[in-house]
């Protein structure tokens, strides 16, 4: 239900650009919303992939040492 009452007022942004309030919820449902859950998304599994490259590293430097 939610779902589909933001793309009704999805949708009425694209028709009408003047109605401001619709702009203003499209702009914080659709823009601001998902690229600030985008770049956390993002910095967490940037965290995970160097954490995981940091234990191979620790774990081969332990079993073969030079």
């Amino acid at each position: 239900m939610i779902l589909s009452l933001l793309t009704i007022i999805h949708i009425l942004h694209l028709v009408n650009k003047s109605f401001t309030l619709t702009y203003l919820i499209d702009y914080i449902i659709f823009d601001a919303l998902p690229f600030k859950y985008f770049v956390i998304l993002f910095s967490n599994s940037y965290i995970n992939i160097k954490s995981n490259f940091r234990d191979i590293y620790s774990y081969s430097a332990i079993n073969y040492p030079k």
